[in-house]
């Protein structure tokens, strides 16, 4: 967390946020604390107080940025990850194979922010010293946000494309004209800086919507739109429990009934490169998996453009699509990574709104592993 969050933060009230009868309270809890907490539950579950202060502001940096289905709703999932031993408390990375520019990395089962984040700074090094780097990673635990390792790159005045597939499994979207889960909603993100306030930062999904948006809703009661999933008869459905069932529905491809081919084929050239470019192997199977194949490559700006005229570019394009009349006053065109990073300003000053069932499951979270309630659950 950085010191200008943790300042302005420090007071901050822990105070509901009202909603409607159908849906719970959320309680906006400040940055820095959350942080520490959810450090401490890391700690406790088995992490070294290194890497789980790594974890924790991942985790929670995702939330202050918007993006509360890579951010809060994964604690517990974390948590139970540790302590079942489904993930590696020590991050141990092999290299299969190595060069220059390039390297395949078996990240044995190890925690994924943590091993990725080290991968990542390991990619930009190399595209540092040698223009372009590629790395690809298999046996990688959830990674969470992936908008995140792109952005770290952008920070280091580079370009990043990344991508992901679930290991061969935890394939939630149906492919285009189909009704069964045959491909993960594979994400795909491209950072790149503007020597201004934000890099510019794409990170979607192949589907109309993530998983984690879906589980979200579920939790604070809500609908959906009906464009977002099918259930498990195939039909286009509001409730977001259809999904994950039992029985199971599917992600719609990204385009819809319409236009969902180019999702799916999307999300089947992305499987390609997180999973055939490794061991991690590409989708064959509905079983849910936890671990991750990531790709990723990295271009150091400087050995293709003077970074000054890579960043005059960035912003003149920013202006441009921005003078756009809008289709209402009301409107108004955001650059990619221009809504995360207003959120972040004012998550940093309000809080990270956290619903009560979540805030319930943090407080027997703290209990079980004798930790400190200092966000006074």
């Amino acid at each position: 967390m950085d010191q200008s969050a943790a300042h302005s933060t420090k007071n901050l009230p822990l105070h509901p946020v009202t909603r409607n009868s159908k849906e719970p309270l959320l309680r906006n809890l400040p940055a820095p604390e959350l942080t520490l907490f959810c450090q401490q539950l890391f700690n406790a579950a088995g992490l070294s107080l290194v890497d789980a202060q790594v974890l924790a502001e991942s985790v929670i940096g995702s939330s202050l940025v918007g993006h509360d289905s890579h951010g809060i709703m994964l604690v517990g999932r974390y948590v139970n990850e540790l302590i079942k031993g489904d993930v590696d408390k020590e991050c141990r990375l092999t290299f299969e194979k190595e060069f220059p520019s390039t390297a395949c990395i078996n990240a044995n089962n190890s925690q994924g922010h943590i091993a990725s984040q080290q991968v990542t700074r390991l990619a930009i090094d190399k595209a540092l010293k040698h223009g372009v780097a590629t790395v690809t990673v298999h046996n990688l635990g959830h990674l969470g946000r992936l908008g995140t390792y792109v952005e770290m790159a952008a920070m280091q005045d580079c370009v990043a494309i990344a991508t992901i597939n679930n290991h061969g499994g935890a394939t939630w979207m149906a492919p285009f004209g189909g009704t069964e889960r045959r491909l993960p909603p594979n994400p795909i993100a491209i950072g790149a800086p503007t020597g201004g306030e934000f890099p510019l930062v794409l990170d979607m999904s192949a589907s109309n919507v993530a998983v984690g948006k879906c589980i979200v809703a579920q939790a604070k009661g809500e609908s959906i739109p009906l464009d977002w999933i099918l259930d498990p008869q195939g039909n286009p459905t509001t409730d977001p429990s259809q999904l994950v069932g039992p029985p199971s529905g599917s992600l719609i491809p990204l385009g819809g009934t319409i236009a969902g081919h180019k999702g799916y084929a999307l999300a089947f050239m992305m499987d390609i490169l997180g999973g055939a470019l490794s061991p991690a192997g590409c989708s064959r199977s509905t079983e849910y998996m936890s671990q991750n194949g990531f790709f990723l490559t990295v271009l150091k700006i400087e050995n293709f453009v003077e970074l000054t005229d890579f960043h005059k570019e960035a912003n003149q394009l920013i202006d441009w699509v921005k003078s756009s009349p809008t289709v209402s006053p009301d409107r108004e065109i955001l650059a990619p990574g221009e809504f995360e990073y207003r959120m972040r300003l004012e998550r940093v000053a309000e809080g990270i709104p956290v619903p009560d069932p979540v805030c319930e499951g943090y407080r027997k979270m703290a209990e079980e592993l004798e930790v400190e309630n200092i966000l006074d659950l």
